[in-house]
Order: C-alpha cells, then structure tokens, then sequence
C-alpha cells in the first residue's frame, strides 16, 4: 500500500489561533476581528466589557480609583511614575482584588 501524504496542498497556507484570558481575552477578540488570518480564538471568562465590569465596585473605591488614575497620568507627563498593586484584598485598591485573584 503506497504511503499517504497528508495536507501536502495546505503548505502553503498559513493560519494563527489566539487564546486570551479576562483581560488579554478582550485583547484577543479584538485583535481577531481585524485581522482575517486569524481562523480561531479560544478565551477564558474573557473580559469584553469594562463599564460592566464596573457595576460591583463601590463608589468610594471608583472615587479613589479614578484619583489613582489620574495621578498615573500626571507621574507620565513629568516621567515619575505612579506604581499600585496588581493583586490585593477586596478592601485595596489594586488591579485585582476578587476572593479568587
């Protein structure tokens, strides 16, 4: 029986998959709608919005927040930069302070 050789027509075809997760996931359906070489994208409690991500945080800490932010963005115009936590308690105020973060 002669040997068989598989997808020898696809060689020249090139694809790309994307994976994302919260964040990067957003990032990656992003990415994947403008860019039509990309043929799959595989995501994880992807992140695709973020005013909706909002809804659970209280006032007070968005108030403290958008300061933070703010300071970020004057430390960048006078190139002294403003460092927070990435990981924290639900109390801090850090980029990620759910129970499982």
């Amino acid at each position: 029986m002669p040997k068989r050789e598989y997808g020898h027509e696809y060689k020249t075809i090139k694809f790309y998959e994307w994976w994302g997760y919260s964040f990067s996931g957003g990032h990656a359906i992003q990415t994947a709608a403008n860019h039509p070489e990309i043929c799959a994208v595989l995501l994880q409690a992807a992140l695709v919005s973020g005013l909706s991500s909002l809804k659970g945080v209280p006032l007070a800490k968005l108030a403290r927040l958008s300061v933070a932010g703010l300071c970020d963005l004057m430390g960048g115009l006078l190139d002294k930069p403003v460092y927070r936590p990435i990981v924290g308690h639900v109390q801090d105020d850090a980029a990620m302070t759910t129970a499982d973060a």
